[in-house]
This record gives C-alpha cells, sequence and structure tokens, in this order.
C-alpha cells in the first residue's frame, strides 16, 4: 500500500441500515447491497416471512476520507456496539408530519398539535412506555452464528413485561449482522385494537440505534464513524421502489446543507429514467397506477420505444417531455392539486375530500422536480437506461460503499405519512 493510500481512520457501512420484522423463526435474508439488486426469497417454506438482516461493513479510509479497502477480521479485529429503542408508545400520537406548519399547536405539548399517547400513564410510569435494551457488544468471526445466545439479544421491557427487539451476529469475516424482531404486536393490559394506530398501551418491535464499531489495527485502536439501522415492517413488493426513495429523501436533505451536491444537468439513466420507471413499477401493488400507467398503457412508462423518444433531447420530443413534467405536483404548491402525479396521499392527510390542504397530497423532492424540469428543456445527458449491476467483486472499495448506502435506502420509503414506512 502506498502512503497516498495509507489507511488512517475507519467508517461503517452502509451509513444507515435497513432490518425488516418477520416471523419465520429461523431464517432470514439480505436486502439488496447493489443498487438495481432485487432481493429473493423472502419467505421460508411454510410461507412464513424471513427476517431481513441488516449487514454492516468496515472501511479503511486515508487522510483525505477516500476508501482505501474494505477491513475484514483477516486484517484487524473490529468490536461492534448496537442499541436500539422503541419509544412510539412515550411519544406523540401518530396523526401528521410533525415539522410541517399544520402540526404547530398551542397546548400543552410544546407547542406540538398532536397528543401525547397514552395520556392515562404519568409521571416516571411513563419511562416504561419506552423499549430500551441494553447496548450489546460483538466481535470476532460466526459469533452467535446460529442465534439464540441471550448474550447478544436486544431485550427490554414495556409496562413490566419484556419485549424482544433483536439480536446481533457476526459473519464467517466479522462483519456486523443485525437481526429485528418478529413483528410483534401486543397490549400490556389485554385491550383490543381500535384503529390502525394510537392504541393505548400497546407496542410492536420495531426499533432504530447507532451502530458503533472499535477497531484494532496495526497495533493501534481507532473509533470508526458510525451507522444507523432502522427496522422496518416486511417488504412485501421488493423491488417495487416508492417514488420517493429513502435516498432521494436524505439526497435532497444532504443538498440543503451542501447545495455543490446537485448536478448542473441531470442523467436520463441516473435521474430521470429511475423515477419515470417507478410510475410503471406500481403497476403490481396499485390498481389507479396499473390503469395508467401499466403494460399497455399510453403512458407505459417502461416500454422501449416510449423510453427513446424520452431520452431524445431534441426539440421533436420537447413536447411529449413538457406534457409529462406538467403532470407533476411542484414541492413549492400553495392550493391542492388532487390530479397531479403522483396520486398519493401527503403529510396532512385526512379524511375530508374537500380538504384545502396542498399537504393532502405528496409531491415529489424539489431536486427531482428541478431534475424534471430541466429534462423538459431538454437540458439533461442523454444516456440510455441505467444497465445491470456489476458482480460485486468487479466493485472498487469507493463504489461498493457507495452502492451499499444507496442500493439499502432505495428499497425504504422516501414519502410522507402516506405511505412513510421506514422513516415515520
Amino acid at each position: 500500500m502506498s502512503d497516498s493510500h495509507q489507511i488512517t481512520q475507519f467508517a461503517i457501512y452502509p451509513a444507515i441500515g435497513i432490518a425488516r420484522v418477520g416471523n419465520s423463526p429461523q431464517d432470514f435474508f439480505f436486502g439488496p447491497e447493489r443498487p438495481g439488486e432485487v432481493p429473493t426469497g423472502y419467505r421460508d417454506d411454510g410461507g412464513r416471512i424471513k427476517r431481513q438482516a441488516a449487514r454492516f461493513r468496515v472501511y479503511g479510509l486515508d487522510a483525505h476520507g477516500h476508501v482505501v479497502e474494505e477491513i475484514t477480521a483477516a486484517q484487524a479485529q473490529v468490536r461492534w456496539q448496537v442499541e436500539v429503542a422503541n419509544k412510539k408508545a412515550a411519544w406523540f400520537n401518530f396523526d401528521q408530519a410533525l415539522d410541517i406548519a399544520e402540526s404547530l399547536g398551542s397546548n400543552e405539548n410544546a407547542g406540538i398539535a398532536s397528543l401525547i399517547r397514552n395520556p392515562g400513564v404519568t409521571g416516571d410510569a411513563r419511562a416504561q412506555l419506552a423499549i430500551t435494551p441494553a447496548p450489546v457488544t460483538i466481535s470476532g468471526r460466526g459469533a452467535n452464528a446460529h442465534g439464540g445466545d441471550a448474550e447478544y439479544e436486544l431485550s427490554g421491557r414495556f409496562m413490566g413485561k419484556g419485549v424482544y427487539l433483536g439480536e446481533v451476529r457476526t459473519d464467517e469475516h466479522g462483519r456486523l449482522l443485525f437481526l429485528g424482531g418478529r413483528g410483534v404486536s401486543e397490549s400490556a393490559d389485554g385491550s383490543p385494537l381500535t384503529s390502525f394506530d394510537n392504541n393505548l398501551l400497546w407496542h410492536d418491535d420495531v426499533s432504530d440505534g447507532p451502530v458503533d464499531a472499535t477497531v484494532e489495527y496495526r497495533g493501534r485502536t481507532y473509533q470508526a464513524t458510525g451507522a444507523w439501522v432502522i427496522v422496518g415492517p416486511p417488504d412485501y413488493a421488493p423491488g417495487v421502489q416508492s417514488v420517493v426513495t429513502g435516498y432521494d429523501l436524505l439526497f435532497d436533505v444532504a443538498t440543503q446543507l451542501d447545495p455543490s451536491l446537485v448536478p448542473a444537468q441531470p442523467s436520463f439513466s441516473r435521474h430521470i429514467y429511475p423515477l419515470l420507471r417507478r410510475f410503471t413499477q406500481h403497476q403490481w401493488v396499485n390498481a389507479g397506477f396499473a390503469r395508467e400507467f401499466g403494460f399497455g398503457a399510453p403512458t407505459e412508462l417502461s416500454n422501449p420505444a416510449f423510453i427513446a423518444r424520452l431520452s431524445d433531447p431534441s426539440h421533436a420530443s420537447r413536447p411529449l417531455r413538457r406534457l409529462i413534467f406538467e403532470r407533476f405536483r411542484n414541492p413549492a404548491y400553495s392550493h391542492p392539486q388532487p390530479t397531479a402525479f403522483p396520486a398519493y396521499y401527503g403529510d396532512a392527510v385526512t379524511l375530508n375530500v374537500q380538504s384545502t390542504d396542498p399537504r393532502q397530497w405528496m409531491a415529489v423532492l424539489p431536486t427531482q422536480y428541478r431534475w424534471l424540469e430541466q429534462w423538459a428543456a431538454g437540458e439533461f445527458s442523454p444516456d440510455g437506461p441505467a444497465e445491470a449491476p456489476l458482480r460485486w467483486e468487479l466493485l472498487s472499495a469507493a463504489e461498493q460503499v457507495d452502492g451499499l448506502d444507496r442500493a439499502v435506502l432505495d428499497e425504504a420509503l422516501g414519502g410522507p405519512f402516506h405511505p412513510g414506512a421506514e422513516f415515520t
């Protein structure tokens, strides 16, 4: 290794890992780790849902922050620490997003319009509503390989009752595997469900929290830049990505902090085609999308002939591009646009069909809308649809970490209250 690639620091990837609950007693699977990869086999032989494990790796970086290589148990001693919690029952009700103007109130809850969940539990007793297992540590190759070792479980208590939130393992290379809960939702007092949300004295077993590691490498001990794990519900339609993915959401947030991340012009293969293709993918999960964008529809956005027209930056294709762009809801909207794209509920959801709140409907993100606007004007790179992902061993270390971060989050929902899942 040359001096210019001397490892001086370490980081965990993916930066955010997604695990999912499942009721299969033993089986689990991994989500995609390369963009474009579609996971398979998420049910066991009995038809039960396998848990999706989140796998974390340590990479060595040089002094400039450039990724050099993955560090495994063959090169270093990695000691992992994981801490997760589920505090939903001690938080505000699940009504609508708390970071929008419609959620500002003047009640006793510090200006939040939503009410605290389980208001009948008061004082010190409210601590019993938060499931907070003690952190666990694990290291070496193949630790807790088959599960079941209580030392590596993350179990807490809810109103005095034990609740299992997951466990950690390591694989044969010393990478961390995190498996979440088993899809259990229960009442502390036997009360029945009264709604899909905000049921008093009920808990579930999703969670999230930090993932850290210390690395003993060439006689020195380093603290790796940490990561986070989120445990969500099962993904019953793997490979069908949300119109706004988790990656899109976090990239948009990053551009607010650093506008230089935004490319001068969008790429058709990386920024436009994936967004349009998702509308046709949704034919498998949404009847309205199937009618408008599904197989044989005039706007089937995965038809090769149609894609060729959409990827043409010439003036001849501009009316078509403009027509599609103008159907999208502007994220800076000030009035309802119920017929605009996409046809999903937004952050401020009510059952009142006459609602005048523009946030009743979801909009694409500002970065996505700007790219569509440039595309409509012909200001984009007309490269074709993205190629199939390369095999893992053909990727450079830098490509591996970029792929890990993106692939994991592309399979998470970045939309608001509806259809948000992992990030709500």
